[in-house]
């Protein structure tokens, strides 16, 4: 028996180093029941695509594995044999009562109380997304939660351990061909049932043909499918989060690989949330008063002095002080382009003064938030920082379609006064409009002459 507490990687090793103790009736058992297992798996599939022998399926192999699991180990007299038997299990259900609540209590249950539903909820979730995938169907993770919650609330009164979904009680059911939540009341009904009146049943039921049953059924839930298809997708961080995990779970423990798996996640959504991926610079369509992505639209044009920039994603903490990087990163693309235009003359060719080109420095900055239902203190702050630093610059900042809670937000962080009721527009053209007849954007400055241009 290998050392209580160990992980997988532990208790491979202990395997190697004692596998000359090994019991061999312990071993046959392993074998024949596994064997028999997988080979009525393969018969019923056989029988059903080879002779159209549907009933079959409905054939209990595990209960008759377990049925004479229990007949060989009483008439061969396994425990004798030194074979692990299940042994004297006290029947009955413990009275129910109130658990006892002090802040004592709370302060040392808490922090295992975390981790534990945490590992519960990630374990259930993966189990049941797993099994979704498989059937076509889909779950609510928020009634799976809820679920788990009442139930644990119930089981506390009569103090039994923390349940969530598990992975061998799981595969076991599939293994049997479950279909809907009735098999859950049913089998609950059963245990009760068990529980109450044959627990002696089971004494001489030998702990390897159990085993034998979850190493089976467990082999369901494995899918090779999946790696595969990150490695055909080239998604390379989603396959570095499973090879992670599968070794962490391997080398350690269950909960260590699902901490770590959940701890990658984490990091990686703060990491992509950090930085407002999702945003376009737009253009006008000419002769028309549509604006688009000048990305996707080659033929939008860029408006003189004017940055108009759309955001699809909440703007909050993590990601405000990329926005703010952002609009100074395009003022400085801006100023690339007017060196650019400035320095295409050359002073030693006295036909290169004529400058036809014309630059319009950025005068005003527009922000469509039409998708952005929210904003924190953060984000509000930020804002505001920046609209005050515009101001000084003489550099106007207008947004275009505000959702109600950001206006909110707006006039209770004081940013409405700051910026001006009147640059809240409810569309990107009426904002276009609004700056240029109002002179706050002037159009298409042309250049200074240099002084060579000057002495023509």
């Amino acid at each position: 028996k290998s050392p209580k507490g160990a992980n997988p990687f532990e208790k491979l090793i202990y395997i190697f180093e004692h596998i000359k103790s090994t019991n061999l009736y312990t071993l046959s058992i392993a074998i024949s029941s596994i064997a028999f297992l997988v080979g009525m798996r393969f018969l019923k599939k056989f029988l059903i695509k080879k002779f159209k022998w549907t009933k079959v399926k409905y054939i209990p192999e595990i209960f008759i594995c377990v049925v004479l699991g229990i007949i060989i180990s009483t008439y061969a007299d396994l425990p004798s044999k030194h074979v692990a038997v299940l042994g004297h299990i006290d029947g009955g259900l413990p009275v129910p009562k109130a658990p006892r609540m002090n802040m004592m209590n709370l302060q040392n249950l808490l922090p295992p109380c975390v981790l534990m539903v945490l590992v519960g909820f990630v374990e259930a979730t993966a189990v049941c997304n797993s099994l979704a995938s498989k059937y076509g169907y889909s779950i609510s993770s928020n009634r799976e939660l809820v679920a788990f919650g009442v139930s644990n609330i119930v089981g506390s009164f009569f103090g039994t351990y923390p349940s969530f979904a598990s992975i061998p009680r799981t595969s076991v059911q599939e293994m049997s061909g479950s279909k809907t939540c009735m098999t859950g009341f049913i089998v609950s009904n059963i245990m009760m049932m068990v529980i109450w009146f044959m627990t002696p049943v089971f004494t001489k039921l030998p702990m390897v043909t159990m085993g034998s049953v979850i190493f089976v059924a467990s082999f369901g839930l494995i899918e090779i499918h999946e790696p595969i298809f990150l490695w055909k997708t080239k998604s390379w961080v989603d396959l570095a989060q499973f090879f992670v995990a599968m070794i962490a779970t391997i080398a350690f423990d269950i909960e260590i690989g699902v901490l770590l798996a959940v701890g990658m996640c984490i990091f990686v959504i703060l990491k992509h949330s950090s930085a407002p991926h999702v945003y376009s610079v737009l253009g006008r369509m000419p002769g028309t008063k549509l604006y688009k992505d000048v990305v996707k639209f080659p033929d939008a044009e860029g408006l003189n002095g004017i940055l108009l920039i759309k955001f699809e994603e909440v703007l909050y903490y993590a990601n405000i002080g990329q926005v703010k990087r952002l609009l100074a990163e395009l003022e400085k693309m801006v100023d690339l382009i007017k060196e650019e235009i400035e320095y295409t003359t050359d002073p030693t060719n006295s036909n290169a003064n004529k400058i036809t080109h014309r630059y319009t420095p950025i005068q005003a900055i527009v922000l469509i938030v039409r998708n952005i239902p929210s904003m924190d203190a953060s984000a509000y702050a930020t804002i505001e920082e920046m609209v005050e630093n515009y101001k000084r610059r003489k550099i106007t900042m207008a947004f275009v379609q505000v959702q109600p809670a950001v206006k909110e937000g707006f006039k209770r962080s004081g940013l409405l006064k700051l910026i001006g009721e009147d640059m809240l527009f409810n569309s990107t053209h009426e904002a276009v409009t609004y700056l240029e007849t109002n002179g706050l954007v002037l159009k298409h400055p042309v250049l200074e002459p240099t002084e060579n241009e000057s002495s023509i």
